[in-house]
């Protein structure tokens, strides 16, 4: 029934030899699949839709556990992009350098959830930020625009305190003024890092470049889903 994205998947995870992540979804009612397709920058992308006698909350809570419980990197809901009159939720597979997004839409009169499931090669689609440092090594590297931001996702070997020093040591010789944890400013930007523990050591890294506002506090704002 789900052989279409199964194989799609697979090429995707190539690189580990690994069985991919299973989408599984809870009260599914329909399934179609899509063959795999070049994603916007010409990346492997496999799609599928399907629909769920749950709603759309029951469904991004079952997808948020099943992420954490297979070991991805889950950015937090202000990195999350969300899409109008939907949810969605997105998580990293580090290690075979897969991104999983899910896109949940409620069916009208609450009969249930329109699901839109993706899975996405990462690994050739690196590149750098042109505000901030990435520390040397990383990979899985994921850029987005998100409310006038650029949010950019990363993981790397070495454990969260190496990644923290490297950063206190190298932003100040790029300009960067420390203005609290994790926190720093250069001009009218902003500057967040959040670094997230992974498995065997390693760290999940999220860096936030927005602008200032008169406050000193970053013009994007953050809501949860």
């Amino acid at each position: 029934m789900k052989a279409a994205l199964a194989c799609a998947l697979l090429a995707a995870a190539s690189a580990s030899g690994q069985v991919p992540f299973d989408w599984a979804v809870p009260g599914q009612t329909s399934w179609v699949d899509v063959t795999e397709t070049p994603g916007p920058r010409g990346e492997a992308m496999a799609l599928a839709s399907a629909t769920s006698r749950l709603l759309p909350v029951a469904l991004w809570e079952h997808y948020l556990e099943r992420f954490t419980a297979a070991g991805f990197y889950v950015p937090p809901p202000e990195a999350q992009l969300q899409v109008a009159g939907a949810l969605q939720l997105t998580g990293l597979d580090v290690e075979r350098e897969v991104s999983y997004t899910v896109l949940l839409r409620a069916l009208p009169a609450r009969r249930g959830t329109r699901l839109l499931l993706s899975a996405t090669s990462v690994g050739p689609v690196r590149r750098t930020s042109p505000g901030a440092p990435l520390v040397p090594g990383a990979s899985s590297v994921l850029t987005t625009r998100l409310e006038g931001a650029e949010v950019v996702s990363y993981a790397v070997a070495q454990p969260p305190d190496e990644v923290r020093s490297f950063y206190v040591q190298v932003l100040p010789s790029q300009g960067w003024r420390a203005t609290g944890p994790g926190v720093f400013a250069l001009g009218d930007r902003r500057l967040e890092i959040t670094l997230q523990p992974l498995s065997a050591g390693r760290t999940g890294v999220l860096l936030r470049l927005g602008l200032q506002n008169v406050s000193g506090s970053s013009s994007t704002s953050t809501a949860p889903p």
